[in-house]
């Protein structure tokens, strides 16, 4: 089972088979947070889909949904902020 809580500019929580991530996003300039929620679970699917770690899946969560934040409009995300915001999100096992 897997439970993930989004807090939104105070990151994510998540919990799978008795383990606790956590994930900072970056600082960003907010323009919208509507329809972060959605990016960041399109961006967990995409990573768990893949083949990537679930750190590195909740990573690239947290990139799309801040990623969203940055434009007008829900669901709208540029590909480059997301690479950019990628390696600033921090991800740490509990």
């Amino acid at each position: 089972m897997l439970v993930v809580v989004t807090m939104g500019a105070a990151g994510a929580v998540a919990v799978m088979e008795h383990r606790l991530w956590l994930a900072q996003p970056p600082q960003i300039e907010a323009v919208s947070a509507v329809g972060s929620g959605d990016a960041f679970l399109a961006g967990l699917a995409c990573g768990m889909l893949g083949d990537r770690s679930f750190a590195d899946a909740l990573r690239l969560a947290v990139a799309a949904g801040s990623a969203n934040a940055l434009q007008l409009g829900a669901g709208k995300l540029a590909l480059a902020d997301v690479e950019a915001l990628l390696e600033q999100v921090i991800v740490t096992e509990e």
